[in-house]
């Protein structure tokens, strides 16, 4: 317990706050006392404004307070091709698979600088609806997703997209499976001290990842106590293929 006249740097008041405990509890009049990164307070702004000495006070009466939504897919470099197929659809039926006609060739096309700010505007749009996490689905030059959300200030997973199979994959696009598992577990080392934004594991999709592939990334995630992010049946091609190719 904090004692009375503890100095903290933020206390919000007068929220209705949303605690998403067991009991789903609603706290009216509502205070939240934040010490550096850390909630040390969710109570009634009556009993805050008797512990705290805040740097900075937030007067919140009206609004709510809730924890923050997380996105559980998203495509970080795909962001400023909003709306392009929308209107190619206008223009007569797309082509199948949308992933691999469009949306790959386009990532494909994309230097550093420009997943870079990608990952501003995506973030930053994140956090303007309330949402403060995201999960990567795998893309190109995840490093440069990891810098954008460490300067927006977001936390998240970035994640590399592997494929290893498909000669007609875009120049560049397609490695080997070594090199899959060695870029992807350099990648999570690179990032697992970060306070807010780590790396996960991912394989593009079933189509484009070899059997090796994915029963040794499996093995890689057990090693590095990490996850996998994929892709799964997105479309009737992919159910076709698999019951093709497994049963």
């Amino acid at each position: 317990m904090e004692q009375p006249g503890t100095d903290i740097d933020l206390l919000i008041t007068g929220a209705e706050v949303l605690t998403f405990n067991d009991a789903n509890t609603v706290i009216r009049d509502g205070a939240i006392g934040i010490a550096g990164n850390k909630i040390v307070l969710l109570g009634k702004s009556d009993e805050a404004a008797t512990r705290f000495r805040a740097k900075n006070t937030l007067k919140a009466s009206g609004m709510i307070a809730m924890p923050g939504l997380v996105d559980c897919h998203v495509h970080t470099a795909q962001q400023f091709l909003r709306g392009k197929l929308a209107s190619l659809g206008n223009m007569g039926n797309l082509r199948e698979p949308i992933w691999k006609r469009y949306l790959i060739p386009f990532e494909s096309g994309l230097e550093p600088e420009d997943v870079y700010c990608s990952g501003l505007s995506a973030y930053s749009s994140m956090i303007s609806c309330g949402t403060t996490c995201f999960l990567e689905a795998g893309g190109p030059c995840p490093d440069e997703m990891g810098r954008a959300a460490d300067e927006i200030g977001i936390r998240g997973r970035i994640a590399m997209s592997t494929m290893d199979i498909d000669e007609t994959l875009p120049q560049g696009f397609r490695l080997s499976t070594s090199e899959a598992l060695q870029r992807s577990e350099s990648l999570v080392k690179r990032w697992e001290k970060h306070p807010r934004v780590n790396a996960w594991l991912a394989l593009r999709q079933i189509i484009v990842n070899s059997e090796k592939l994915r029963l040794d990334m499996d093995a890689l995630a057990r090693q590095l106590d990490t996850h996998i992010h994929t892709h799964l049946c997105e479309g009737t091609y992919e159910v076709e293929y698999t019951i093709d190719q497994f049963g």
